[in-house]
């Protein structure tokens, strides 16, 4: 986990600065144009005050990353016996290093054990951020307390822990790890990975633009919908609004 606080600020501060410069509306203005993005009133003292919070987020990133270790250890019957999900130094092949976090086992895993151990964070990241995605689009306001928190805690922590493991290429990273046990090559994890974290970038983006911008309303907005038509034969129907 060496670098991944650097590596999560400057991750989580990126987002939501491209949320501001580069966000896109789906709506136009009576003349083509595309309106004028603004801020929500609320939109400055929510940054501040996540901004300010982000060491407790990197917190709940590194437990949710080493508790991932010890929950499939737990399961697996290797066993934990230490949960260190905070810095320290640890003997890492005979030398002490610096971390930012760690988990002890009970005993020697075997290979399969320690395939299921190693690949468990990606899947916590995987099922976390996708249930999040849902939650927000379909349960919580953008315009609630709760919502900023569900981002950073549920979506931009598990897609910065991803991004990490996806894109280290230390030997002792977890997906170099699995690359190493599985005998694949690590581009391919990488490619295979990214293609992901460039979906989870949009979700991301999507839902800090709801939350930080106004959505414009427009009236008189021509526009022309295409959808299939069975009458004894197949074809096409054009609708259009002008």
């Amino acid at each position: 986990m060496s670098h991944r606080n650097v590596l999560f600020t400057a991750i989580a501060l990126a987002t939501l600065v491209a949320a501001t410069a580069n966000a896109e509306t789906l709506t136009e203005n009576q003349d083509g144009t595309a309106p004028k993005l603004q801020l929500k009133p609320n939109a400055k003292s929510r940054l501040l005050t996540h901004a300010l919070a982000l060491p407790a987020y990197f917190f709940w990133m590194s437990t949710e990353h080493e508790g991932s270790h010890a929950l499939m250890a737990e399961i697996t019957g290797v066993g934990v016996k230490a949960f260190k999900p905070y810095p320290h130094t640890a003997d890492i092949n005979g030398e002490r290093k610096f971390v930012f976090g760690a988990v002890d086992y009970a005993r020697a895993p075997t290979h399969r054990q320690n395939e299921l151990v190693t690949f468990a964070p990606s899947i916590t990241d995987l099922t976390v951020f996708t249930a999040t995605d849902l939650t927000l689009s379909y349960a919580v306001s953008p315009d609630s307390a709760l919502a900023p928190v569900l981002l950073i805690a549920g979506m931009i922590c598990p897609w910065a822990d991803a991004f990490t493991n996806y894109n280290g290429w230390t030997k002792t990273n977890d997906i170099s790890l699995m690359a190493q046990m599985t005998g694949t090559p690590r581009w391919a994890w990488q490619v295979t990975g990214d293609a992901f974290l460039a979906v989870g970038a949009w979700r991301i983006l999507h839902h800090a633009h709801e939350m930080l911008f106004e959505t414009p309303s427009v009236k008189n907005r021509s526009n022309v919908a295409f959808m299939p038509m069975v009458n004894g034969s197949l074809g096409v129907t054009a609708v259009g609004r002008f």
